[in-house]
């Protein structure tokens, strides 16, 4: 899969658009798609991971060529960084 196929379909969200409309209300169909229109746009134009990262949302997008050379990065930096004694336990998420 190529970097340009994986960007169409990517997003960077929990829950979708379709998900984050579907509050019941007591309105009806044509009133229900009025309040769903912008709320949908939305979730796709700030869905898209570029979006993110150039609000620094994130640290940046990896293009799925290049995963393997930047973790290997990732593991090297990691590797050689002092580690420093500390006075904390072990924190659980």
């Amino acid at each position: 899969m190529t970097a340009s196929e994986t960007n169409g379909r990517a997003r960077r969200r929990q829950c979708g658009g379709h998900c984050s409309t579907s509050v019941r209300c007591e309105i009806g169909a044509e009133q229900e798609q009025e309040y769903k229109r912008p709320i949908l746009e939305t979730y796709q134009t700030q869905g898209h991971p570029y979006y993110a990262s150039a609000r620094l949302w994130y640290d940046g997008v990896i293009e799925p060529a290049q995963t393997r050379a930047v973790l290997a990065r990732c593991l090297e930096i990691s590797h050689n960084a002092p580690i420093a004694d500390t006075r904390f336990g072990v924190f659980r998420m």
